[in-house]
């Protein structure tokens, strides 16, 4: 293409451009700036409820952690060692507005929060003895077991729902002849010890107490 042909082409293009300029108008013009407007606030909206959330994430995660450990430390002088700085940090209302933060400064606002969480727990932990320092790991670990078991008999009885009750009375109580699906869950150490009902209508687990009695 030779120059002539360039500059003749590029001329096309500017007439084209300033036809379809020409052809738009002013009312044109404004709808798309108020919609482009009403997207931003949608965004900024939704983007707000988000974080919203998330802080309430957050806010439920301390409390659990901290009535845990108010839990476990029942009766010991380390009972309070959440100081009043701490406490005023489990309220999300102090928190800077998400509109006044872009998401380098979110982000950098919840590694504080993790960081400072992580210290606050080092400081109570450094003021327990180590007997109390076991309680407080052990309740972890039993609060974490009975989750991990609650959900295991959650989708037992979901899948025995839709697939519609089953007769364990012909097997007299011999656990070798239940299906091995059934049996790795009744085999769970955790378990021994429960009676658990022959026929379990679909429930919903609240508490591992309302499956489990003694023998």
């Amino acid at each position: 293409m030779t120059e002539a042909q360039r500059e003749q082409e590029r001329e096309k293009t500017c007439l084209r451009y300033k036809q379809q300029i020409s052809s738009i108008t002013e009312e044109q013009i404004e709808h798309l700036h108020a919609l482009r407007r009403e997207q931003r606030a949608q965004r900024l909206e939704e983007e707000k409820l988000r974080e919203r959330e998330r802080r309430r994430v957050r806010y439920m995660d301390r409390k659990m952690s901290e009535k845990c450990l108010k839990k476990a430390l029942q009766c010991s002088p380390v009972d309070q060692l959440v100081d009043h700085g701490a406490q005023e940090e489990l309220h999300p209302s102090i928190e800077e507005p998400i509109e006044h933060m872009n998401a380098s400064q979110r982000r950098g606002r919840d590694e504080q929060e993790r960081e400072s969480r992580r210290l606050r727990y080092k400081r109570q932990e450094a003021m327990m003895t180590s007997e109390e320092r076991g309680r407080v790991h052990a309740l972890r670990r039993e609060r974490r077991a009975q989750m991990s078991m609650a959900e295991r008999l959650r989708e037992r009885y979901h899948r025995q729902a839709s697939t519609g009750p089953t007769d364990r009375g012909s097997n007299n109580g011999n656990i070798d002849e239940v299906p091995s699906e059934e049996k790795q869950d009744m085999t769970v150490e955790s378990l021994q010890g429960c009676v658990v009902p022959s026929q379990v209508a679909p429930i919903r687990i609240l508490d591992l107490k309302d499956l489990c009695a003694p023998p």
